[in-house]
């Protein structure tokens, strides 16, 4: 690095590789690194190796864009499942500029945004983020612009921790002529939010996941499934996996948070056991934490002025309605016992019943489904 050799030797493959479609960034650690960084979490000053992920990704992220521009390789695909979002802040504005150019090539886009704190992966409780998300929005807006070609989308958070975070903010109301399949996951949101981001896509989305995404107080899951099946009838496939509603996600960790540290040891299990479907492993690591009005959730800061979440629907007025998908009196009508979705939380059978209704049939099988809701 300190001769950047490594960059002469990437820029040296990317311009051999002439056939390169596919690039992944990825966070590899063998035992020996773990134990480092291990080492390492427990000094406030190492001066040894340094075992840091966010300036390695910043290296990282920068030095294959200055490779991908010397080199031109016909790149389709990119991944991720750890990147930092600080190191699209750490690149200079000359390289960022020069790399939108090239991604208007990209076909398949898949990253996972990883926001914990360098050093401290069991520590989230600091993790937030405020103070970059305006640049990054910024990035994003850009980027939407120069993706044309985007057929597979996905973008998630560090599982376990969602962000509340306007969809737009990062998405910035673009519309995809060839995208079709789109996934969002590691979220808070409200169900207008889903439903707009799907309706201005349905002339193209053969295929939607939703991970770990939470709809915020006063909405309901419902609403998404009935604007699904109504205005989405390219769908193949729709995946819900391990949604519910934010407070039951709040209640769940603040659950975790009380009882980890003072229960037995059999006590710990049995409490994981009973809740293990919806909180996952990743779950039992999150610290939220209260200061006035302002709420930490993992990586989530906000306040409740800020969020605009509100905790009554009557009070979203026509601007929701809209955003529904201009569901009408009938389709309320018809549906809205028949759901079993009373805002408090999702069981995986009813995760797969709406799947399944929403397509028409079982996904698994292509036999119909005629099970009515």
């Amino acid at each position: 690095m300190r001769g950047s050799y490594d960059l002469f030797v990437l820029k040296k493959a990317m311009k051999s590789f002439t056939s390169l479609q596919q690039i992944q960034l990825l966070s590899v650690m063998v035992h020996k690194d773990i134990l480092l960084r291990n080492l390492a979490s427990s000094f406030d000053n190492w001066e040894f190796i340094d075992c840091r992920w966010i300036p390695a990704c910043s290296h990282a992220v920068e030095t294959l864009l200055l490779a991908i521009l010397y080199g031109k390789p016909p790149i389709n695909s990119f991944s991720s499942p750890t990147l930092s979002p600080q190191s699209l802040l750490a690149i200079s504005s000359g390289v960022q500029q020069s790399a939108l150019a090239s991604f208007k090539q990209l076909s398949h886009l898949e990253v996972t945004f990883d926001e914990r704190p360098d050093r401290s992966y069991l520590d989230t409780a600091t993790t937030h983020l405020r103070g970059h998300i305006s640049p990054i929005s910024e990035f994003f807006r850009q980027f939407c612009v120069c993706t044309v070609n985007l057929s597979t989308l996905y973008l998630r958070f560090t599982p376990g921790l969602p962000v509340r975070l306007p969809l737009e903010d990062v998405f910035h109301n673009t519309v995809w002529s060839k995208l079709r399949i789109l996934g969002i996951g590691s979220w808070m949101l409200k169900a207008e939010e889903i439903i707009g981001i799907a309706k201005r896509h349905q002339g193209t989305l053969k295929g939607i996941r939703l991970s770990e995404v939470y709809l915020a107080d006063g909405d309901r899951w419902r609403d998404v499934v009935i604007a699904l099946k109504t205005h989405m009838k390219k769908l193949d496939w729709v995946s819900f996996q391990d949604i519910g509603y934010e407070r039951e996600y709040v209640r769940r960790v603040a659950y975790i948070e009380t009882y980890s540290d003072t229960s037995s040891e059999e006590d710990e299990d049995d409490s994981l056991e009973m809740d293990a479907e919806s909180i996952s492993s990743s779950s039992s690591h999150v610290h939220p934490s209260q200061a006035g009005d302002d709420v930490i959730y993992g990586n989530v800061f906000t306040s409740s002025e800020d969020t605009g979440i509100l905790s009554d629907t009557s009070s979203l007025g026509d601007s929701a309605n809209a955003g529904m998908g201009g569901l009408g009196e009938k389709e309320e009508c018809e549906f809205e016992e028949d759901l079993e979705d009373y805002g408090l939380t999702v069981s995986q059978a009813q995760r797969k019943h709406w799947e399944r209704w929403i397509i028409g049939r079982n996904v698994n099988t292509g036999e119909p489904y005629t099970r009515p809701l």
